[in-house]
C-alpha cells in the first residue's frame, strides 16, 4: 500500500525488500529506525494517521535508504442519535 490519504479504518501496511534475507525495522513516529527499533515481521494495523518509516538492515551489506511515508486516516465522527423526550408541563395533564 502506498502512502496517501484512506477511508478504510483499520488499514493494513505491508513491507517488503528486494534483498533476501534483510530484516526490516520500522518506526510509526517518523523517526530514523536502527536495529533496536520495531522489527517487521506481519503487516502492520493502522487506525490513525501515521508515518510509517522503514529501513532493512543485512549483515555484510550497508543499511538501506530510510523510506518514509504517511498514511492519513480520517477521523470519523459518530452520528449523534437524539431522542425527543415530552417535556412535562406542570399544571397540564395528559
Amino acid at each position: 500500500m502506498t502512502p496517501g490519504t484512506y477511508t478504510t479504518n483499520p488499514l493494513t501496511v505491508s513491507l517488503n525488500d528486494a534483498l533476501a534475507g534483510a530484516t526490516i525495522y520500522y518506526t510509526l513516529d517518523g523517526s530514523t529506525p536502527t536495529t533496536n527499533s520495531l522489527v517487521y515481521n506481519a503487516p502492520i494495523t493502522l487506525t490513525a494517521t501515521t508515518t510509517v518509516t522503514a529501513m532493512a538492515f543485512k549483515s555484510g551489506y550497508a543499511p538501506s535508504l530510510t523510506l518514509s511515508g504517511q498514511f492519513v486516516i480520517p477521523l470519523i465522527a459518530a452520528t449523534p442519535v437524539i431522542t425527543p423526550r415530552r417535556a412535562a408541563i406542570p399544571g397540564l395533564s395528559r
